[in-house]
């Protein structure tokens, strides 16, 4: 049997509102989308206003439980932590299809 070779490929970054890094956080407004990573950290007045530790949440959600904790959010609506990294995914895909779709 041969000795295998790996071949990797670089992918090129994308910048995403001035950084290529996204923080994973949450910002919901009132009457608009969820906003996440630096644009998020730019919109909440408040570090309080911002869902940051759903990643944790999400982990220690056991499979099939009927009961699933809450969070608070700062458009006044509770959501899991499945919910809030939808949302988080959501965003994340539709401002890299942005970028994607100029060329960036």
């Amino acid at each position: 049997m041969g000795q295998k070779e790996f071949f990797i490929n670089a992918i090129e970054l994308v910048d995403v509102h001035g950084g290529t890094n996204i923080p994973t956080v949450v910002y919901y407004r009132q009457r608009n989308e969820p906003s996440v990573g630096n644009e998020a950290l730019s919109l909440a007045r408040d570090r309080e206003d911002l869902n940051e530790d759903f990643k944790v949440d999400l982990g220690n959600q056991k499979p099939g439980s009927l009961s699933v904790r809450r969070f608070y959010c700062a458009d006044k609506n509770e959501r899991s932590a499945g919910e809030i990294t939808a949302s988080f995914l959501q965003g994340v895909v539709s401002n890299v299809s942005r970028c994607s779709k100029h060329g960036i």
